[in-house]
C-alpha cells in the first residue's frame, strides 16, 4: 500500500505488556507529524493478538498502524524472531525506502530501542530534505 508513496519504519515490539516498548511506540507518536513530513509512515509490529494491539493502541495514544503478527509471518519475513521467547520479536527497526529497499535494519539482543532521533538524518536523506 505504500510502496512508491512512503518511506516505512517498521517498529518491531515485544508485545503489549512491554513498558520499555511501549515508551519506544510513545516517541514515536511524538514524533508523527514530523515523520510524516519526511514522507515517512511507522507502522508497529508485534506477536499480539489484535485484542492486544487495540489495547496497546489504545493506552499510548497512538495514531499509526499497530499490525498483530500472532502467526508470526511479518516477524520471520524480516528475521527478527527471537528463538528464546516463543517467537516474539527481537526490539528492532526496519526503515524500507519508497522503492521497497530496506535501508536501515536494527536489532539488538541487549534489547537498546531506536527512536526517532536515532532515524532522522536517514529520514531526512531518504526525503531530500
Amino acid at each position: 500500500d505504500y510502496q512508491g508513496k512512503k518511506n516505512l519504519v517498521l517498529v518491531f515490539y515485544q508485545g503489549h505488556l512491554c513498558s520499555v516498548c511501549g515508551h519506544q511506540l510513545e516517541d514515536f507518536q511524538a514524533h508523527l507529524d514530523e515523520l510524516r513530513k519526511l514522507d515517512a509512515e511507522v507502522i508497529a509490529i508485534s506477536a499480539d493478538t489484535p485484542e492486544d494491539a487495540e489495547k496497546t493502541v489504545g493506552e499510548r495514544g497512538l495514531a499509526f498502524p499497530v499490525v498483530p503478527d500472532a502467526a508470526r509471518a511479518i516477524i520471520e519475513t524480516y528475521g527478527v524472531a527471537n528463538r528464546g521467547k516463543m517467537n516474539i520479536a527481537w526490539p528492532s527497526v526496519v526503515v524500507v525506502d519508497k522503492q521497497g529497499r530496506v535501508e536501515m535494519a536494527f536489532a539488538d539482543p541487549q534489547g537498546r530501542r531506536l527512536h526517532f532521533a536515532d532515524l532522522q538524518p536517514l529520514l531526512r536523506k531518504l526525503s531530500g530534505t
